[in-house]
């Protein structure tokens, strides 16, 4: 796996071959071939041991007032982010790779975990007047914000020369957008009932 994310740093996955991918493991075809039946499986292993879209990386609160919802939408950006900075060849490759089928279903069967998931926290923060009841489903914000963050994040690693403070400023506008999104409760203000 190691030999692909080494190729992966200088061409695209359809671009590289069993042959690359075995050549650069210092091994046979036929032997890579004996843990592996395609590259794009390979590249599904590399994928996982990311632990992109992994509920367990997004430890939610508990919230009892809107200040810390936000606060839980920044953690999402910001597990986002940090994902991506510790992925960004295998994540960026793999957004890239959409049109290999097997690739597509490893990334939608990892997606759909983590937007029930999000569902779920939406559902409860509504449940108790936090988030505001839209007539968009809890799954089809929680889909939305995952692409959106996704696709902005993939556009913010694809430069070689982003910066931290760049990277910051980009999760602080996207936890904003989120929140607004997903129908922020306006701060109560003192001597309201």
């Amino acid at each position: 796996m190691n030999s692909l994310t080494g190729l992966l740093s200088n061409a695209p996955l359809r671009s590289i071959s069993i042959g690359d991918i075995a050549k650069g493991a210092g091994i046979s075809r036929p032997s890579l071939y004996f843990y592996f039946d395609s590259k794009a499986q390979i590249f599904c292993a590399l994928l996982a041991r990311t632990r992109y879209h992994c509920p367990d990386d997004f430890p939610l609160l508990a919230a009892d007032h809107a200040s810390q919802v936000a606060a839980e939408v920044r953690s999402i950006v910001d597990q986002t982010v940090r994902s991506w900075q510790e992925n960004t060849v295998i994540l960026r490759r793999g957004f890239e790779a959409a049109e290999d089928l097997d690739v597509q279903r490893q990334w939608q069967q990892r997606l759909t975990g983590l937007v029930d998931f999000l569902a779920d926290w939406i559902d409860r923060r509504r449940s108790a007047g936090l988030l505001a009841t839209t007539e968009e489903t809890p799954a089809e914000l929680a889909e939305s914000l995952i692409w959106l963050f996704e696709k902005s994040c993939y556009r913010l690693f694809s430069s070689h020369s982003t910066t931290s403070v760049e990277q910051d400023r980009r999760a602080a506008v996207l936890a904003g957008v989120g929140m607004r999104i997903l129908g922020e409760m306006p701060a109560r203000v003192v001597g309201d009932r």
